[in-house]
């Protein structure tokens, strides 16, 4: 027997709702009640320069984090961008 033009076998049915399916799970809400992170300045671990940590903040009731540390890196030269030659008064 021949299929109709109307009948849907159940892969067909299924390709057709699928992007529905993945249409709502990618529908991810950005809570505007957050505001954007504000970063402080990097403070090295130990002595002028080399890896540390800066700390960022933002604001908002809703927000799931509201504090977090990221490390970051500042340059061993970078004194000499400024002028500094080592030298002592």
């Amino acid at each position: 027997m021949l299929p109709s033009r109307h009948s849907f076998s159940s892969w067909q049915l299924w390709a057709l709702l699928k992007p529905e399916r993945k249409r709502s799970q990618k529908k991810k809400v950005k809570r505007s009640d957050c505001g954007e992170w504000q970063w402080s300045v990097c403070v090295p671990t130990s002595g002028d320069c080399g890896l540390g940590t800066g700390e960022g903040t933002r604001t908002g009731a809703e927000c799931k984090h509201t504090m977090k540390t990221q490390r970051c890196k500042i340059p061993c030269n970078w004194k000499k961008q400024f002028g500094d030659k080592g030298k002592i008064p």
